[in-house]
């Protein structure tokens, strides 16, 4: 029977093992996926292991003889998405993840632990230097934007602090003595002046977390 399947030496009902992820008759999709996306992992594994076990028990009560859409009548839900639901399961273990119609999630835990770490660590690094870090660590390939929204879900966003040279009044002053005194230099006169260009302003990204972003970031001296 369809209701039926084998699991861990014993027959289990997907049915049976929804109604234990805490779905209750009536429910429509949309709630369904909202509860089960509040679920762990890890509770998950622990009550579909508590299934089977009562499954060998009790083979005779889950035989019921009904068939999967009579089932799913009851609890209000399509038997698709309960056969989606337990392959999920099945192949990674997971049924965290909501149904969706964009891209299967690239990074693991793991990798987002990792872009922590070393975004914390070297905060002048840019989202590209993170993604081939990455790389180079794991074998995982993102873009800048994963980057900077797996950085964004755990409070880390990028700013540019101003790094200037201090200013007083007399140097504002002297500044415009100087222009005014040259205003009306030929091009002859201006082609004997070196110009430097170095700018006086540098500008560089950090990574700071959402604490560090309620306060302005002020201009540092660089003399």
């Amino acid at each position: 029977m369809d209701a039926v399947i084998c699991f861990n030496d014993g027959y289990v009902s997907r049915i049976k093992v929804f109604e234990a992820l805490g779905i209750k008759s009536g429910y429509n999709t949309e709630r369904a996926l909202l509860i089960i996306d509040n679920k762990r992992i890890f509770e998950a594994e622990r009550i579909v292991n508590k299934v089977s076990l009562e499954a060998r028990n009790k083979r005779r009560r889950l035989e019921r003889g009904r068939t999967l859409l009579e089932e799913s009548e009851e609890l209000g839900i399509t038997p698709s998405f309960i056969s989606r639901l337990w392959q999920r399961f099945q192949d990674d273990g997971n049924v965290s993840s909501c149904y969706s119609t964009g891209d299967p999630r690239i990074t693991m835990p793991n990798d987002d632990r990792y872009l922590a770490v070393t975004a914390k660590r070297k905060r002048r690094s840019t989202a590209s230097d993170l993604s081939r870090q990455l790389f180079s660590a794991t074998g995982t390939t993102v873009s800048r934007q994963k980057v900077y929204r797996r950085l964004g879900h755990i409070g880390l966003y990028v700013r540019r602090p101003v790094r200037c040279v201090p200013l007083t009044a007399t140097h504002c002053r002297v500044r415009l003595t100087w222009i005014r005194d040259h205003a009306l230099w030929t091009p002859q006169q201006w082609s004997c002046v070196m110009f430097s260009t170095s700018p006086g302003l540098v500008c560089s990204l950090i990574w700071i977390n959402m604490e560090s972003a309620r306060y302005p970031l002020s201009p540092r001296e660089h003399h």
